[in-house]
């Protein structure tokens, strides 16, 4: 049962990292975020995952984040995590790098699903979707991730136009973005952050 239970675990991780994966009011939008990311995807940095590099991520803490996802399209439009399914995926070397060939950054992005999954496909499987742990995004777009231990990790997140939900496996943009927590903080967020 724990061995099912751990395929299940890793195969909605694989998903959510290839893109179906989310306090300022609002993000940048399609249109407002230059010309559009290379379809072409990028080589997968050469380290070797190491499950002791995130063992401390299995430790049950006193931190918790508690988000919400409030993106507007170039339209003007509010979409919605409502329904999505939220990463959190421990910050290691490991992760770090392939933040970095999904999404060209570590810190913080917003990219449309369709160039997260076209980075993706020349790396199938995700070795540590046994370490991320998962939340439900709420109506109201929210979700809350608590019992975290002190440390960094990358938040996914998957906002879609309201009137197509559901929605296709290959609409509305992916919402990545770093966060830290230490000392039993609850660290309050609106996604996307908007940047200086």
């Amino acid at each position: 049962m724990r061995r099912i239970l751990g395929l299940a675990l890793a195969a909605t991780a694989t998903a959510l990292v290839a893109g179906c994966e989310t306090p300022q009011m609002s993000g940048p939008s399609p249109s407002s975020m230059g010309p559009p990311p290379s379809l072409q995807p990028r080589p997968f940095a050469p380290l070797g995952f190491d499950a002791n590099e995130f063992a401390w991520s299995s430790a049950v803490g006193s931190n918790a984040v508690i988000a919400r996802v409030q993106y507007h399209a170039a339209s003007g439009a509010l979409w919605s995590c409502s329904g999505q399914t939220i990463a959190l995926i421990p910050r290691t070397r490991y992760s770090a790098a392939r933040m970095r060939s999904l999404y060209e950054s570590d810190d913080h992005a917003v990219v449309p699903v369709e160039v997260v999954k076209s980075r993706d496909a020349a790396r199938p499987g995700v070795d540590y979707g046994r370490f991320v742990r998962t939340a439900a995004c709420d109506a109201r777009n929210s979700f809350v991730f608590d019992h975290l231990p002190d440390g960094g990790f990358f938040i996914i997140a998957r906002a879609v136009p309201k009137a197509k939900a559901p929605a296709a496996a290959d609409t509305g943009v992916v919402v990545m973005q770093r966060v830290e927590v230490r000392n039993g903080a609850g660290l309050k967020l609106t996604l996307p952050i908007a940047q200086q």
